[in-house]
């Protein structure tokens, strides 16, 4: 009897968070301080995500460089626009060029349009661009030899879209995804502005942070977000933040994280599990390969 109370305090799906389980998929569990935590293949993982999505709930991506964070928030980004079409989406990516790749097949098979600046197609006031389905926003700055002039043109149209996705009466959700928000908030000057949606946005505007360098970004970003997924990062000064997450011991995530399994794809990249985090109800779950 103990043993199902634990199955079920620990799967995935919580019955009375509104996630509809499928009992009858069966799935690989891995141990660790007496507790077992469910492996779930990650394109099923995927779709459900996307189908029980709520507007508004905020998603942090954790780990460091190379290990798949902007892959698998563009592929639940995907499935939550296949399974919501009204969401819109704000996507701000600038000078991580590495990335290019992963955002270009975005925009490719989303159809959301690569803009320059905001509002998109030149709108003279920031709240005519609600009308839009999403935009990628990649303003074009020239190298300069000022970096900090550089970042302060960044700033500019980053700050503008972030603040009419949560500003005024919206009638569509929005989600804002903030590729490397580290950079966001420090290089750019942006942790306020961002901490916006995470503490006003809900229920109708979501932000999506993507964290390589966790601890130099708000601590909004930890204790505001309904869903985590975080892949293994050594540094220890990183792993110190994970206690703002909240209802989770921090120990705990960090030993579930270092065996989480890594495989080279084709292309020579990396691609890793991720360990799943929901608030409600205290979830833990792994996100296969």
């Amino acid at each position: 009897m103990a043993a199902e109370v634990d199955r079920n305090r620990r799967r995935l799906y919580a019955v009375d968070s509104g996630w509809n389980p499928r009992e009858n998929m069966p799935h690989e569990t891995r141990w660790q301080v007496d507790e077992k935590v469910p492996v779930i293949q990650r394109r099923r993982f995927i779709d459900e995500f996307g189908e029980n999505y709520q507007p508004g709930q905020h998603v942090t991506f954790l780990g460091p460089s190379g290990r798949g964070k902007t892959t698998l928030a563009v592929q639940l980004l995907m499935s939550v626009r296949r399974h919501h079409p009204d969401i819109r989406v704000v996507v701000l990516h600038g000078k991580i060029k590495n990335r290019d790749h992963v955002i270009n097949d975005l925009a490719k098979r989303s159809g959301i349009p690569l803009v320059t600046r905001w509002p998109p197609n030149g709108a003279r006031s920031r709240y005519r661009a609600r009308k839009y389905r999403g935009a990628i926003l990649r303003p074009l700055v020239k190298p300069l030899d000022n970096t900090e002039q550089e970042n302060k043109l960044l700033a500019v149209e980053y700050r503008k879209a972030i603040h009419s996705s949560y500003h005024a009466p919206m009638k569509k959700p929005v989600i804002v995804l903030v590729d490397e928000a580290h950079q966001t908030h420090t290089d750019l000057g942006l942790r306020k502005d961002c901490e916006g949606p995470l503490m006003r946005g809900r229920p109708v505007c979501g932000e999506w942070s993507l964290v390589q360098r966790g601890r130099y970004v708000s601590y909004h970003v930890y204790d505001q977000a309904e869903h985590v997924f975080m892949f293994y990062d050594p540094d220890r000064n990183n792993q110190e933040r994970y206690s703002e997450i909240g209802d989770v011991d921090p120990k705990e995530l960090v030993a579930l994280s270092r065996q989480l399994n890594t495989k080279t794809v084709s292309d020579g990249s990396t691609v890793s599990e991720a360990l799943y985090f929901r608030r409600s109800g205290s979830q833990l779950a792994i996100v296969g390969i």
